[in-house]
């Protein structure tokens, strides 16, 4: 007999979504007591009110979450993410989840879970730090070994990017950084951007374009436009790279 499991995390007064992202509200536009003033003895009820930031708990992101023109949550067909057949796989105590955990597999028309277990830590600071996550994957023609991304917080408005990757023969590496706003070699007004490694780098500003959405089910189908500003870092050829990046905010809202 099929067995309903609600995966959704419970939200709470002051729960945190993630770093800089407000937090819920929850409370009562009108208790019972007041309804009683307002409609006589005897006569109650309650209307909660909840301010939330779309992005708490657990939820669906769909291509409108980054791009402008992409289809919204109303564009999803409900078919693609409701009473889907399901594959959960065992991840639990891996720090990174590589394509190997799917080799022999048959996973057409799944919904493929990955069990973690980091969700115990929901609702806990222990929830944004060194968290599991998916490896990265490349095509041969890539030339990638290995690649690992790790963020430092300091808790204020800095966070630290270090990039490490591993080629199968020395060739040049580059690195990127998207904004709305113009960018410079150290940044803009609002962000501060600064490189401890690798030495002998060359950075490059300038407008970033992109591939738009194509419709629901496609990636990055739809006309090359220009979205926003981009930096370009280049470090000389090597086989391995570590780039190690200080983003600052310089100016809040």
């Amino acid at each position: 007999m099929a067995r309903f499991v609600d995966l959704s995390h419970t939200i709470s007064e002051g729960l945190a979504t993630y770093p800089g992202l407000p937090e819920p509200h929850i409370y009562e536009h009108l208790d019972r007591a007041a309804a009683e003033a307002i409609y006589g003895a005897g006569v109650t009820f309650t209307i909660g009110m909840i301010t939330i930031c779309s992005n708490t708990g657990t939820y669906v992101d769909v291509p409108y979450h980054r791009f402008a023109d992409g289809y919204d949550l109303t564009g999803l067909a409900l078919e693609r993410v409701a009473s889907v057949p399901g594959l959960c796989i065992d991840c639990r105590g891996l720090d990174s989840i590589g394509p190997d955990v799917l080799d022999g597999r048959e996973l057409h028309g799944l919904a493929v879970l990955f069990r973690t277990d980091h969700s115990h830590q929901f609702g806990t600071p222990s929830y944004f730090e060194a968290h599991p996550h998916l490896a990265a994957a490349y095509p041969d023609a890539a030339g990638v070994s290995t690649f690992t991304r790790t963020f430092t917080w300091d808790g204020g408005a800095k966070i630290t990017v270090a990039d490490s990757v591993a080629l199968k023969s020395a060739r040049t590496a580059e690195w990127f950084l998207q904004s709305d706003a113009a960018l410079t070699n150290a940044g803009n007004d609002r962000l501060r951007i600064s490189f401890a490694s690798p030495a002998g780098i060359a950075i490059t500003t300038g407008v970033a374009t992109v591939k738009s959405p194509g419709p629901p089910g496609s990636i990055e189908k739809g006309p090359e436009e220009q979205r926003g500003y981009v930096l370009k870092a280049s470090a000389p050829a090597a086989l391995t790279h570590a780039f190690d990046v200080a983003l600052e905010i310089a100016k809040p809202r």
